[in-house]
């Protein structure tokens, strides 16, 4: 998979982040919203009309980051775009920080030269500098070992949407109304894409009360993943 250059801190320099929003091409970005949105794992796919470029880059980083850390492989236009983006942006960072700790130490000759009597408080201010400094330090760009996800016995990743969603029609067939007043969807999302392909599979049903219920055993190993 990809290294993912995962670079939260860097977002809080918004200039960089506007300029680059301005750079990208809307079909471009367009395009690559809607690859990400025809995979499985999506629980909550992306709007790209009506919405700003500045919405559809921060939704889309977002889910690539939550994948990223589930250790999902994306295909390589997503990671791409991703690693484009934002490495652009960290590189700006990493020149602030040189220059913040350049003028730093420019400053520190400068009171030597002027206040020689007072270097307990030229101290005291370079320690108070450096700890600032410290703040917007570039993130390590490590990529740390990850266990593999653990699958449900209908190829979902466990503890998404989309495995609990299975996982209640499973234990009691439930209406998509109900389904969106359980605790655990918190976004009140619906299910149609998921039901109807696990429906063509023969896996799922509904019942003479419109209710969705689990028609069949295991489906684990026949390719499906979501």
């Amino acid at each position: 998979m990809f290294q993912l250059l995962i670079i939260k801190e860097r977002r809080k320099i918004m200039a960089t982040f506007l300029e680059k929003v301005k750079e990208v091409k809307l079909t471009e970005l367009k395009d690559v919203i809607k690859s990400l949105n025809s995979l499985e794992v999506i629980e909550e796919k992306i709007r790209t009309v009506g919405v700003t470029k500045e919405d559809m880059i921060t939704k889309f980083s977002l889910e690539v980051e939550r994948l990223s850390e589930v250790n999902i492989d994306l295909p390589e236009d997503i990671s791409g775009f991703y690693n484009a983006f934002w490495g652009d942006i960290e590189d700006t960072v990493e020149i602030v920080v040189s220059r913040e700790k350049s003028s730093i130490k420019k400053k520190e000759k400068t009171s030597d030269k002027k206040a020689p009597k007072k270097k307990e408080k030229v101290k005291k201010k370079k320690e108070e500098k450096k700890e600032s400094s410290k703040k917007i330090e570039p993130v390590s760009h490590k990529k740390e070992k990850k266990d593999k996800p653990l699958y449900d016995d209908f190829g979902f990743v466990k503890g998404t949407k989309n495995s609990l969603f299975v996982s209640s029609i499973k234990k009691k067939p439930k209406t998509m109304k109900q389904i969106k007043e359980e605790l655990w969807n918190d976004k009140q999302s619906t299910f149609y894409d998921v039901f109807n392909k696990l429906k063509e599979k023969g896996i799922v049903d509904y019942d003479e009360n419109k209710r969705m219920f689990v028609t069949a055993p295991s489906p684990k190993g026949d390719g499906f993943q979501g």
